[in-house]
């Protein structure tokens, strides 16, 4: 499962849309589907913040 597929999962298991993602994240509902398709990749920052927001551990929403 690539990070992409686990961002995706957290958001979906969190019932945010794209947009609710994003809005929490301060970015936009683009970014985050960038993140997901993995075409971009999140800083080390922002993957705690993404994490935080679903309202999970970094790690735990990056195991497998």
């Amino acid at each position: 499962m690539t990070d992409g597929e686990r961002i995706r999962r957290a958001r979906e298991k969190s019932g945010l849309s794209l947009s609710a993602a994003g809005k929490r994240l301060g970015v936009t509902r683009q970014a985050v589907h960038q993140w997901e398709n993995d075409t971009h990749s999140p800083t080390l920052r922002t993957a705690r913040r993404i994490a935080t927001a679903m309202g999970m551990s970094l790690s735990d929403m990056l195991k497998e």
